[in-house]
């Protein structure tokens, strides 16, 4: 069922989150000076997740911050800052135990924090020296479920030329695998599907796609794969459970792949056989494209998030359209004008997605 189908998702408030320093104004003894800079809001989210329930929601913003802010009050529980020398890449929020783990620079290392209060837990280093992926590479980030192995939750990082899991309560390395022909490409996303983890991983400017799956519980390969869009690709990629989506190198075309269906199809030799298809973001996403249009606005770049099981949500800064991912291509399900920011809440009940924008130095949520 899509995200927006129940009444109670259509109909659910509008929460007006003042993040205005007025309302929160302490700064955490750990991070004396750090927020000298900070004067009104937190910043524009970037991204947003929740855990069971919806009284609170983390975010990561344009400001370089990581923070916890509870949802009817408005107010922000903890907030943490990131440097330019260490900029915050990913992050995931868990239920049990109850953390916010993040990667940062690039993914070396990855931090945890309690997510009630903020307190620090525990930190990892990824990788040494400097990474494989360069620069301008990305790392990816995804909560891991180990329950079957009596190892318990866990988080899986893609960064430099390896793929690694770590223990989400202490922060103890799992197990650790070489990202093999993946480890090449600059920019990784990581799918969880029936205890297996896929990589997705490409180098924009480029058409080609490395597929590497590997058992969840040990890293044991599984299968790989090499695909080719049909244009060349860009950094505005993200991936859900079952499926990926990258915007073309030119803003023009979405390419998506469903990633179980994928896994589903490997055959006797371990390759995955499947393949990318590559839409108009026109025909895929005419609201947005028509609210950029219509504003006068040439679109530099697009932001692209996880919504739901097969859903994103697409962003120009003009509004969120919610796209699927299915069988037979891309499609727009939902359009919301406005936000700049959408996410799949983890909660009991009917699917929920999240919107989340700002403007005047408040964010507003609306579920």
């Amino acid at each position: 069922m899509p995200a927006f189908s129940s009444p109670a998702s259509r109909a659910c408030c509008l929460l007006l989150l003042s993040l205005l320093l007025s309302s929160s104004s302490a700064i955490y003894e750990d991070q004396a000076g750090v927020f000298d800079w900070y004067k009104q809001s937190i910043g524009q989210p970037t991204s947003i997740a929740f855990v069971s329930g919806r009284e609170r929601f983390y975010t990561a913003t344009d400001q370089n911050l990581l923070a916890s802010v509870q949802s009817k009050a408005g107010s922000i529980v903890w907030r943490r800052k990131y440097t330019d020398q260490d900029p915050l890449d990913a992050f995931v929020a868990l239920q049990k135990p109850g953390l916010v783990i993040a990667a940062s620079k690039g993914g070396k290392y990855l931090r945890a924090w309690d997510a009630a209060d903020g307190t620090f837990k525990w930190e990892a280093l990824v990788f040494e020296g400097q990474s494989t992926a360069g620069p301008a590479g990305s790392c990816a980030l995804a909560v891991v479920d180990l329950g079957s192995s009596g190892k318990g939750p866990a988080v899986a990082v893609a960064a430099s030329d390896k793929l690694q899991v770590f223990s989400a309560a202490k922060g103890d390395l799992l197990w650790s695998t070489d990202l093999e022909l993946a480890g090449e490409a600059t920019h990784r996303h990581i799918i969880t599907h029936d205890n297996s983890i896929t990589v997705v991983a490409y180098t924009p400017g480029t058409s080609k796609v490395h597929l590497l799956s590997v058992a969840a519980a040990d890293g044991s390969p599984l299968h790989t794969q090499q695909l080719t869009a049909d244009t060349p690709l860009s950094s505005t990629a993200a991936v859900t459970t079952a499926s990926a989506a990258i915007v073309s190198s030119n803003n023009q075309q979405i390419c998506a792949l469903l990633i179980s269906a994928a896994a589903a199809a490997a055959d006797a030799d371990g390759d995955i056989n499947s393949v990318m298809t590559c839409q108009d973001v026109n025909d895929v996403a005419a609201d947005l494209a028509g609210a950029v249009a219509g504003a006068g606005g040439v679109v530099e770049q697009y932001r692209l998030l996880p919504a739901g099981h097969d859903q994103f949500s697409l962003t120009a800064g003009k509004g969120v359209a919610i796209i699927q991912v299915t069988a037979t291509g891309v499609q727009q399900s939902h359009w919301f004008p406005g936000p700049t920011a959408a996410a799949a809440a983890a909660a009991a009940g009917p699917p929920v997605t999240a919107l989340a924008s700002a403007k005047d130095n408040s964010v507003s949520i609306q579920f």
